[in-house]
């Protein structure tokens, strides 16, 4: 395959992800995290999550790292304890507050916080080709042009970029339910296509994978089965019959009455500043991340970052 066909490769994948975006996808809005961050906290107990990917993200001491879609700072801090520079992006202004207070509070002078979003011009906002040695994004690619999110965090990382990017449905969706709704859902698989992009631009990732587990918790059983058909409503294909769509409500409900049960745990923190709820799902819903990682070998292109 010559380069050209290469690229056009490339360029078919992230069409068809825009299509699939446009048709079912929807996508973080700055003002809903800035509300969210009026509830967070940034003193949530250690997260193996966390700790998963620093540590395959192969740091050598001295590293300057870039995280793109920072939040409030679950990587960013711990890197700078651990002696990093870090370049802390957000689109959410209410987020980087968050990171800044707690960043001071510790005494960290190590984190750069920069008000930023994918689709920004990134030379603009001081990041420029090679301005790091390591690109994190984390759970936070949410964008249409999937292609260009991916070489701009190439562009400005010299050595290396690591990602994690959902597999299967969302992961604000509980597979589960979609089953006992038995309808058609929208399934992109992200990691599918962040590979393919990749390997279509001459890069060649490393895959594996990283679960967390979602102890959704809810006030009420009504809340949980209101929950429940939010997320089918989310991931429906097609809109559906009143028929139909009262079936698909009996199953969720079906589904709710035998799989919620009362939490003995109520009231307790759950992180984020949030506690627990009355009533819990009877298994806790596992989370699949694909952590990708690539070389990305000096790759310079300062077009693809405005």
């Amino acid at each position: 395959m010559t380069g050209q066909e290469t690229v056009r490769c490339s360029e078919r994948w992230n069409d068809e992800w825009i299509s699939l975006q446009k048709a079912g996808g929807s996508f973080d809005d700055a003002k809903h995290w800035d509300e969210r961050a009026k509830t967070y906290t940034t003193k949530d107990s250690p997260n193996a999550y966390v700790e998963e990917f620093i540590g395959r993200s192969q740091l050598r001491d001295g590293d300057v790292v870039l995280d793109m879609g920072c939040g409030n700072g679950a990587l960013a801090l711990p890197l700078a304890r651990a002696g990093h520079a870090v370049f802390a992006c957000d689109f959410s202004a209410g987020m980087l507050g968050l990171l800044s207070q707690q960043a001071v509070a510790e005494g960290l002078a190590g984190i750069t916080t920069v008000h930023m979003s994918w689709e920004d011009d990134w030379a603009a906002c001081g990041l420029r080709a090679n301005a790091v040695d390591v690109g994190f994004a984390s759970r936070s690619i949410s964008v249409c042009d999937l292609r260009r999110a991916l070489l701009k965090l190439s562009s400005v990382a010299k050595r290396r970029a690591c990602i994690t990017i959902s597999t299967g449905a969302s992961p604000r969706v509980d597979e589960r339910v979609l089953r006992a709704a038995d309808v058609a859902a929208f399934e992109p698989h992200d990691c599918v296509f962040a590979y393919a992009l990749l390997v279509g631009e001459g890069f060649y990732p490393q895959v594996s994978y990283i679960e967390s587990e979602r102890c959704d918790t809810f006030a009420t059983r009504e809340d949980a089965v209101a929950a429940f058909d939010a997320m089918v409503e989310r991931a429906l294909t097609r809109p559906l019959s009143p028929q139909e769509r009262r079936q698909a409500a009996e199953r969720v409900r079906a589904w709710a009455d035998e799989n919620v049960v009362e939490n003995d745990e109520a009231g307790r923190p759950v992180g984020r500043g949030q506690v627990q709820g009355a009533f819990r799902l009877r298994e806790p819903r596992i989370v699949r991340w694909a952590y990708l990682t690539w070389e990305t070998g000096g790759y310079d292109d300062e077009a693809v970052l405005r």
